[in-house]
């Protein structure tokens, strides 16, 4: 990069005086992320160092940061959400970073790992907040999506975006080929961000709450689910039916108290005789399986292994029915696939409408709390209800 000390005082071109950093022959790399590292970007801190993102063909983001004015820069590493912590998925594709006038930050990537320039579309961010000379990021959100030309290469590609702002409202560019265009971001969707960023724990989300159901006091725990099928199950009754996934989608929230999460079960069946229908169960490796049914399609998603844990789990299915998107957020987590997928997210066949479940879903005894919401909430209100059930 080029850096002009003298450019706002000096009149004479001429005169400029233009470095060339960093300092040396090497640039701002990592010998270990192999030769593709590329199109980096840069915000500065409230403490005038550097934060510098770009990308790689590895399938995550690198960072660096220089404490010097860009003389010299840390070795890149992957970004994670939190020191330490797991790396940012995205394939060989521009991740854009931006600091707002409000002084915190946001970044665009695709939340995949999947090798070369595909599969751009949705289009991913997370929000971010500096804390002691580093910005720590939220919980993934979908910014865009098309689900209609996912795979085009010129028209379902968004790529190159640039951020806007007012002080007060956000805006989000973009191109994908061959349109331009500019997205007005949710302003409740950044502070939730900003603030899961920040480590808040916000007020309880009951946003498009449908039905809640609380196990009574009374009711003794299932045993590790040793016999997790209906007949050893209670039924709930609900009354409410599941948005049409044409027009909106929906959320399902439990709280579950799990004896032995090494053990396949049932968490939640809510099957007609006909196998349609939705139902949640333990799975492989400490993952939650989801499967929702309807006519002659199925879709089924499964988080990241070891994502439950012995004791009171908190789990949150959301079917995005306008992106086509199945997610799920275990303990205050974004599934990404870990290092056995390439990513956490999955689509949703266009064939689903309204998915038929019984009036009567069966539950085990170790579900303390169902909670079913008429809309899909956004991770960053999944996380926060985690952390409100848990700080209670």
């Amino acid at each position: 990069m080029y850096k002009c000390e003298n450019i706002h005082t000096q009149k004479d071109v001429s005169k400029l005086d233009w470095q060339l950093l960093p300092q040396g022959d090497t640039g701002i790399r990592n010998p270990a992320f192999g030769s593709v590292q590329e199109e980096h970007n840069l915000v500065p801190l409230s403490n005038g160092d550097l934060l510098c993102v770009y990308r790689t063909a590895k399938g995550y983001v690198a960072q660096s940061y220089s404490r010097d004015g860009a003389k010299t820069w840390t070795m890149p590493e992957y970004v994670s959400l939190q020191p330490g912590g797991r790396p940012l998925k995205n394939p060989r594709a521009c991740p854009k970073i931006n600091k707002f006038s409000n002084g915190k930050y946001v970044l665009w990537f695709h939340n995949h790992s999947y090798g070369g320039f595909f599969y751009r579309n949705p289009a991913w961010i997370v929000g971010g907040v500096e804390r002691g000379g580093v910005v720590r990021w939220s919980e993934p959100e979908i910014a865009i999506h098309d689900p209609f030309n996912f795979d085009s290469y010129t028209s379902g590609r968004f790529s190159y975006p640039d951020f806007i702002d007012d002080g007060r409202n956000f805006w989000l560019s973009q191109t994908q080929k061959l349109t331009a265009r500019i997205h007005k971001l949710d302003n409740n969707m950044l502070e939730d961000m900003w603030n899961i960023a920040d480590g808040k724990t916000p007020e309880l989300c009951n946003d498009g709450l449908l039905e809640e159901y609380n196990r009574p006091a009374a009711a003794s725990k299932d045993s590790g689910l040793q016999n997790p099928f209906p007949g050893e199950m209670s039924e709930v009754k609900i009354g409410k039916k599941l948005t049409d996934l044409r027009s909106g989608g929906f959320s399902i929230e439990i709280l579950v108290d799990i004896e032995n999460p090494d053990h396949p079960g049932v968490l939640l069946d809510a099957m007609n005789s006909y196998y349609t229908g939705i139902k949640i169960e333990i799975a492989d490796a400490r993952s939650v399986r989801f499967i929702m049914h309807e006519k002659n399609s199925t879709a089924e998603i499964v988080s990241d292994v070891n994502s439950i844990v012995k004791g009171k789990n908190h789990i949150v299915i959301t079917a995005d029915g306008l992106a086509k998107i199945l997610t799920t957020v275990v303990n205050g987590r974004l599934s990404d696939g870990g290092t056995r997928k390439y990513k956490g997210w999955e689509r949703i066949p266009f064939e689903f409408s309204r998915i038929p479940t019984p009036p009567g879903w069966q539950l085990p005894q170790c579900v303390e709390k169902l909670r079913i919401y008429s809309i899909p909430l956004r991770t960053n209100q999944a996380v926060g209800n985690y952390r409100r059930f848990f700080a209670e």
